[in-house]
C-alpha cells in the first residue's frame, strides 16, 4: 500500500511594498514613516520622521525611530546629530519657567534637594527620560568613533 499524497501548503506570499499611491492622501508624516519603515524603505522613512520632528519637536517616538533607522543604515553622523537635537529640545522642554514668586522658588529648590533630585546649588542630579538614554547612546557612538580612529592610525 502506498501512503496517501500529502498536500504541500504554499509558502505565504510576501506583502507588496507600499508605493506612494498606497499611502493615504491624508496620512500624516508619522503613519507614512511607519509604513515606509515597515516595508524596508528606511531612507524615505527617515525623511518623514525628520519632518515629524520639525513639526512636533517634543515627541520622543519620532526621535527614537529615527535613531533606530540611522543605526540600521550605519549612519553615525546623522544619528549623533539627531541625538544632539533631541537632547537640546527636551532639555528646553524640561527646564522650568522662571517664577516671579521668590518664596515658591526657594521652597521648590529646598524640596528638590531634600528629595534628592538636585544638589546644593540646584543642579539636577538625574536626567529625565529620554535624555538619559540618548546621552548613553551618544557615549557609545563617541567611543566607537575614537576606537575606529585609533585603528586607522
Amino acid at each position: 500500500k502506498t501512503p496517501p499524497a500529502t498536500k504541500k501548503t504554499p509558502a505565504p506570499k510576501k506583502a507588496p511594498e507600499p508605493e506612494e499611491a498606497d499611502l493615504p492622501l491624508d496620512a500624516d508624516n508619522l503613519s507614512a514613516a511607519k509604513a515606509l519603515e515597515k516595508s524596508g524603505r528606511l531612507e524615505e522613512a527617515a525623511n518623514y520622521y525628520e519632518t515629524e520632528i520639525k513639526n512636533h519637536p517634543h515627541e520622543a517616538f519620532s526621535y527614537t525611530r529615527l535613531l533606530i533607522i540611522y543605526r540600521k543604515l550605519k549612519d553615525t553622523k546623522n544619528e549623533t546629530r539627531i541625538i544632539d537635537s533631541g537632547i537640546k529640545a527636551f532639555t528646553e522642554f524640561y527646564t522650568p519657567a522662571a517664577s516671579k514668586n521668590s518664596n515658591v522658588v526657594k521652597l521648590s529648590n529646598k524640596l528638590n534637594f531634600l528629595v534628592g533630585l538636585t544638589d546644593k546649588k540646584g543642579r539636577a542630579l538625574h536626567d529625565p527620560e529620554p535624555i538619559a538614554t540618548w546621552k548613553k547612546r551618544k557615549q557609545i557612538l563617541l567611543g566607537r568613533n575614537t576606537k575606529k580612529a585609533k585603528k586607522k592610525s
